[in-house]
C-alpha cells in the first residue's frame, strides 16, 4: 500500500459512519454491518475512528455554519472532516458538510477528489475534473453527472428512488453502490453493491447490473457490453478514490492519458509508443515517479521541464544521438 493513503478498511468504515449517523440501520443493513465487523479485527477500531470524526463535524456544525473549503494543491494532505479519512496519496480533498439543500452543484478541479454526504444518508465521491448536480425531492432523488466520474453509495429508500443521469443514460438504484464515468465513446457503470437498472438509448427495457459487474453503454445508442468483473479489477478501476492509478494490462499511451487527468505536469511520449502492456499501482499525483519506474521497460529516457515530463523511447534516443 502507498504510504499515507487510506486503506480500503478506512474507506469502508467512513461509509458505515455515514450510514449510522442518522440512527440505527435497518435490519438488513445491520446484518451486513455485523458481518463486516466480524470479518476483520481491525474493522471495529476503524469504524470508531470514523464515527469520532463524524461527531467532531456535527459539533462544528452546531457551533455555526460550515463553509466549504476551496480546493487545495494536490501536493498537500488534509483531513476529510466528518469521515476520518485523509486525502488519498496527496490527491486534494476538501471539507464538505452534509448536504442539506436541493438543486446543488458539486464540482472538482484538476487533481481534486471530493466526498460529500447527502441529506438522505447517501454519499457521493467525485473524481478529478468532474461535476454532479443534486436535486433531493420529496418523491425522488435525482442526480446528474454533468462531466467526469463519480461513485455513489445509496441509502435505501423505496419511497424515494435514487436516479443518476449521465449522457443518454438513467441509472436507477434503491440501495446500492455504483460508479458512473462519462466518456467520449461510451458511458461506464460499475456496480460494487446491490443492483441497478440502466435505461439507455436504443434499449427496449432497462439493463440490470448486479454487484461485481461493469457495463459499457455506447454513446448515441448501440448494444451495451455488460460483463462480470473480478473483485480486484473493480478495486483497480475505483482506486482513484484512494489517490491511486492501478494498471492491469493498459498500454503506455492509455496509462499516460490516465495520469494526465490528475496532474498539471503533463506526461508525453517522444518517439513511437511501445506496445508492451503495463501492470502495477502508482500514486495518481506522481507522474514523474511513474515515468521513471516504467522507462527501463522500454529502454527509454525521462526528461523533465517545468510543466512537462517526456518519456523518450529507444528509437527517439537513437535518432537524436
Amino acid at each position: 500500500m502507498i504510504a499515507g493513503a487510506p486503506s480500503s478498511i478506512e474507506i469502508e468504515a467512513a461509509l458505515w459512519a455515514i450510514r449510522l449517523n442518522d440512527g440505527e440501520p435497518p435490519a438488513e443493513q445491520q446484518t451486513k454491518l455485523d458481518a463486516w465487523l466480524a470479518a476483520d479485527t481491525r474493522h471495529r477500531g476503524a469504524l470508531l475512528r470514523a464515527q469520532a470524526g463524524d461527531r467532531q463535524l456535527e459539533q462544528l456544525r452546531e457551533a455555526g455554519p460550515i463553509a466549504v473549503e476551496p480546493a487545495i494543491a494536490p501536493s498537500r494532505r488534509r483531513l476529510l472532516a466528518g469521515l476520518g479519512l485523509g486525502a488519498a496519496a496527496g490527491v486534494a480533498a476538501i471539507i464538505a458538510p452534509r448536504l442539506w439543500s436541493s438543486d446543488t452543484r458539486l464540482a472538482t478541479t484538476l487533481g481534486e477528489v471530493r466526498r460529500v454526504a447527502l441529506e438522505d444518508g447517501s454519499s457521493v465521491v467525485i473524481n478529478t475534473r468532474s461535476e454532479v448536480t443534486v436535486s433531493l425531492q420529496e418523491h425522488e432523488r435525482r442526480l446528474t453527472l454533468v462531466a467526469g466520474e463519480a461513485w455513489f453509495d445509496v441509502k435505501p429508500d423505496k419511497a424515494r428512488p435514487f436516479i443518476v443521469s449521465a449522457d443518454d443514460l438513467k441509472v436507477r438504484a434503491v440501495g446500492t453502490a455504483f460508479s458512473v464515468r462519462s466518456g467520449e465513446g461510451a458511458t461506464e457503470v460499475i456496480v460494487t453493491e446491490g443492483v441497478v437498472e440502466v435505461q439507455a438509448r436504443g434499449l427496449h427495457s432497462p439493463a440490470r447490473l448486479v454487484a461485481g459487474s461493469r457495463g459499457l453503454f455506447p454513446a448515441g445508442g448501440g448494444k451495451p457490453v455488460i460483463r462480470a468483473v473480478a473483485p480486484q479489477a473493480i478495486d483497480g478501476a475505483l482506486a482513484w478514490r484512494e489517490g491511486r492509478i492501478v494498471l492491469d494490462g493498459q498500454s503506455l499511451t492509455a496509462a499516460i492519458a490516465e495520469f494526465n487527468r490528475y496532474n498539471d505536469r503533463a506526461l508525453v511520449i517522444d518517439g513511437p509508443a511501445p506496445k508492451r502492456r503495463l501492470v502495477g499501482a502508482f500514486r495518481a499525483n506522481d507522474p514523474e515517479g511513474f515515468a521513471r519506474a516504467v522507462a527501463p521497460l522500454f529502454s527509454a529516457q525521462v526528461l523533465t521541464t517545468g510543466d512537462k515530463i517526456t518519456i523518450r523511447t529507444h528509437r527517439a534516443i537513437m535518432e537524436t544521438s
